[in-house]
């Protein structure tokens, strides 16, 4: 039977990464074998554990705006350029284009702006004779057919996004990908997630505040709350967190694996 490093090799982590969580994972239970990876592709488990820790980190919905940026984070740039080129090939040409109507489009994309909108706005710009120029030589109904044209392939490049994501095992097992990794701050297209997601920083953090607000007193905080306070500021607890090499998804890993065999009753 494989060994938890040789199953997390094969979910896609490096041989060095996966080696120091086994380890880290056999030690943490003393005497006991530990369970084979893919109990973490569960999708019981991964119901219970959203349940228990909802406030961990969790892939986006298909639906979510930040979509593209969960994908960019995850698989980079040139990844998402190589899926959305090939749905979306006018919607790709379009970004290095220095056209005023296809630039005004784009713009109109990216804010969120609807396609009837965006149409009626393209219209009024080409009735404007300060703008009329902008347009060079193309008739209304041309310049109408480009937005259309690109709305049409932008829907197609989400779309590609959306299938490509739909299809990775990580993401249909509500796991976090391998590739992010804890930052002091979430942010999707650099592929970091907040550490204080992880529970036992959680936890830290609300003893913290106990403590803080326990030693308040009439005239403000106590000399003690303050030295607490600078002691586990977030600074300082993420200098600590970071030398754990914990991450997102082999911390989901984990709690999977101590949530199998129990029940919610």
């Amino acid at each position: 039977m494989a060994t938890v490093a040789q199953r997390l090799i094969a979910a896609g982590a490096s041989p060095e990464r996966a080696r120091a969580f086994e380890q880290q994972f056999i030690s943490a239970r003393p005497g006991l074998k530990p369970r084979e990876i893919q109990d973490a592709f569960d999708a019981e488990l991964g119901a219970f554990s959203a349940a228990q820790w909802p406030y961990t980190f969790k892939p986006q919905s298909l639906d979510d705006t930040e979509l593209v940026n969960y994908f960019k984070g995850v698989y980079g740039e040139n990844k998402y350029n190589q899926v959305v080129s090939r749905a979306a090939p006018a919607f790709t040409q379009a970004q290095n284009s220095d056209n005023f109507v296809i630039k005004t489009i784009l713009q109109d994309i990216q804010d969120g702006i609807p396609l009837a909108d965006s149409l009626a706005g393209v219209r009024t710009a080409w009735k404007t004779p300060e703008l009329r120029a902008q347009f060079a030589n193309l008739t209304e109904q041309d310049a109408v057919n480009q937005v259309n044209k690109l709305y049409a392939d932008y829907n197609k490049s989400i779309d590609a996004a959306k299938n490509f994501l739909a299809g990775d095992k990580y993401y249909k097992a509500n796991l976090p990908h391998p590739n992010l990794k804890y930052g002091t701050k979430t942010d999707l297209t650099a592929g970091t997630i907040d550490f204080r997601t992880n529970p036992k920083v959680k936890e830290i953090i609300e003893k913290r505040q106990q403590f803080i607000t326990s030693q308040a007193t009439p005239y403000g905080p106590s000399i003690a709350s303050s030295k607490e306070s600078v002691r586990f500021s977030d600074d300082n607890l993420f200098k600590s967190f970071s030398g754990s090499k914990a991450t997102p998804f082999f911390d989901e890993v984990t709690r999977r694996e101590f949530l199998k065999g129990k029940t919610t009753k």
